[in-house]
């Protein structure tokens, strides 16, 4: 069993940032998420690395999520004390949002779900 399996971070959305290539074959899209942490809240960066990015689509500022993660680490190439960090998601959903007729509606607009090129 994965040790990192289960791994999720409830809290609101404080910014989207914009997405950026590493490399020809990886690009990362970050948020900045705001946790309740006792007294004090915590914000911390969330990555969406490649073919997770599109998940982002349609979330803004302000919204409460859940965010599936995995943590990962790698020692620095310069100073194998040193350790970096990240936190990339693989699932992503809204927290206290009633599904209804009309907010659905509303998703599948925001998501440009309609394709009129259909034969029928």
């Amino acid at each position: 069993m994965n040790s990192q399996s289960g791994l999720t971070l409830k809290g609101t959305i404080k910014k989207v940032l914009n997405e950026r290539p590493i490399s020809a074959k990886f690009k990362v899209q970050s948020i900045h998420l705001t946790i309740k942490n006792g007294n004090y809240p915590s914000d911390i960066e969330i990555d969406f690395v490649n073919d997770k990015i599109p998940l982002l689509n349609g979330y803004m500022a302000g919204e409460d999520v859940e965010i599936a993660i995995n943590i990962t680490g790698n020692v620095s190439k310069n100073d194998p004390n040193k350790v970096f960090n990240s936190l990339r998601a693989w699932k992503i959903e809204r927290q206290g949002v009633e599904l209804t007729n009309a907010t659905q509606n509303n998703f599948r607009q925001e998501a440009n779900v309609a394709d009129d090129s259909l034969a029928f």
